[in-house]
Parts: structure tokens; C-alpha cells; sequence
């Protein structure tokens, strides 16, 4: 990946504002839901170049990795494997059923 660790580092502030924002929990739980994330594995080993999403798209991601999102215009449960769920899985050589 030939992201800028310092553009990252910005990134994820925003990621963590926005999910703050969202689910009304402080800066620092907000910090421990983004950092113990798949999400965040994802961005920070430049996993199809996920990072150059939006902020408030990979916040949607976390939401939706921790079931606190149903994804907009689906029948999804909150259950369901968000898209960074479902690259991991496929990186690894895995299926989500």
C-alpha cells in the first residue's frame, strides 16, 4: 500500500468522529470499536484499496460490522456480513454463508 501513514492516521480520526457521531458513544469507546475492527485491519493493510473510500462510507462499514446498521435498501438483517466482512473472509480463502 503507498498510503501516506500520516493521510491514514487523518482518516482515521474522521472515521472515529463520524462513528462517535453516529452511535453517540465517546471519543475513546468509539476509538476501541474502530482500532478492534475488521474495518480497520482492512484499511491499514491496504486491502483493496479500501481506504480511498469515503469517510462516511467506511463508517457505514463499521456500523454495519458491529450490527448497528441495516445496509440502506436491503433486506438484511443487521446480522448479515458487511462488505469488509465478506473481503477478509475472501482474502483468507474463505465463504460467508
Amino acid at each position: 500500500m503507498d498510503a501516506n501513514k500520516i493521510l491514514l492516521q487523518s482518516l482515521y480520526k474522521k472515521i472515529i468522529i463520524e462513528f462517535s457521531r453516529a452511535t453517540g458513544k465517546d471519543l475513546e469507546e468509539s476509538m476501541d470499536y474502530f482500532y478492534n475492527s475488521t474495518t480497520y485491519d482492512l484499511i491499514s493493510n491496504g486491502v483493496g484499496d479500501i481506504h480511498c473510500r469515503g469517510v462516511k462510507y467506511l463508517t457505514d462499514e463499521l456500523l454495519l460490522e458491529y450490527g448497528m446498521m441495516v445496509a440502506p435498501n436491503s433486506k438484511q438483517s443487521p446480522s448479515c456480513p458487511s462488505a469488509s466482512a465478506v473481503m477478509l473472509a475472501s482474502q483468507k480463502g474463505q465463504t460467508i454463508v
